[in-house]
């Protein structure tokens, strides 16, 4: 019985000492956590740097948007002002306005523009309106109404003709071997240069008809080239001219009835002026055969 007592107290001591749990102090419970809260502050943390991060793409998306918007109204304003600027030029080309600002513009650009094109050689408005200018001297001289439109028109026509007879002329002059050496050019240059009373006037009457000194050498090599090919292919030497030819040229002209004087005076001019004008049908049918083998574009 006594011994029964005594197992009965030792199994509650012991159940007594199982269930006393051991403090534990404030440091342990500061350093411990449990595995859901350390899930937690993991996600926690990583939503923060997640936001964080958005926040910083926002910006620098709101920051690009920024320049990408003010490159893009830069660009809109150019355009805007590129168009205006043309439009005033194209509306300033047509005369329908006139600031002046594009005057120089216009001008050379006009004067580079093609008047005509000969077998892709290109004949220059600034080359049609020299030529215009001068003709309208020549026939203002003799005493024709160049303010006339029928003349005007006649004097366009016939300045456009002779630049595409020249041309179709040159072409055929280097086609066949024709050259014309500097002292000839020099030559012809200083007859023209003192012919017309100097180097200054020769100078002003230059810029009165739009030409350069270049120009000029070019053409004094083109009439070398041409006259070459004329000796070669005008067969001149078969010109005839009979006495009854020479009487009615100089009475068509009014003869002494009209103030001339007598036929035997002038009778060298009547014969020079007879021959000129039969060469000159010779070297029109010489560019009608050139013309037929040729592509000539006119464009005025």
């Amino acid at each position: 019985m006594d011994d029964k007592k005594q197992e009965d107290n030792a199994v509650s001591t012991d159940t007594t000492a199982n269930n006393t749990s051991t403090p534990v102090s404030s440091e342990d419970s500061v350093v411990t956590s449990s595995p859901i809260e350390e899930v937690s502050n993991s996600v926690t943390q990583n939503e923060v740097e997640d936001k964080t991060e958005d926040v910083s793409e926002l910006s620098t998306a709101s920051h690009s948007n920024s320049k990408f918007n003010l490159r893009a109204y830069v660009g809109a304003v150019v355009v805007i002002l590129v168009i205006a600027v043309g439009l005033v030029f194209l509306l300033e080309k047509e005369g329908r306005i006139s600031t002046g600002l594009f005057t120089g513009v216009i001008e050379k650009m006009e004067a580079n523009s093609p008047a005509a094109v000969v077998n892709d050689v290109k004949i220059s408005m600034g080359e049609f309106n020299s030529s215009v200018e001068q003709l309208t001297e020549m026939s203002s001289a003799q005493g024709v109404d160049v303010a006339s439109p029928e003349v005007v028109q006649q004097i366009k026509t016939q300045a456009i003709d002779t630049l595409v007879n020249a041309e179709l002329l040159r072409q055929a002059a280097v086609n066949e071997g024709m050259t014309a050496t500097p002292e000839q050019i020099e030559t012809r240059f200083s007859e023209i240069r003192d012919g017309i009373g100097g180097a200054e006037q020769l100078a002003a009457r230059m810029v009165e008809f739009g030409v350069t000194e270049e120009s000029l050498r070019r053409d004094i090599e083109n009439e070398f080239l041409i006259q070459g090919l004329f000796n070669v292919k005008i067969a001149t030497n078969t010109i005839e001219i009979s006495e009854d030819e020479i009487l009615a040229f100089y009475n068509n002209a009014g003869g002494a009835e009209a103030g001339l004087p007598p036929l035997a005076d002038v009778r060298d001019q009547v014969v020079a002026q007879i021959r000129f004008e039969k060469e000159q049908v010779l070297i029109n049918e010489y560019l009608e055969t050139l013309k037929a083998d040729s592509e000539v574009e006119i464009l005025i």
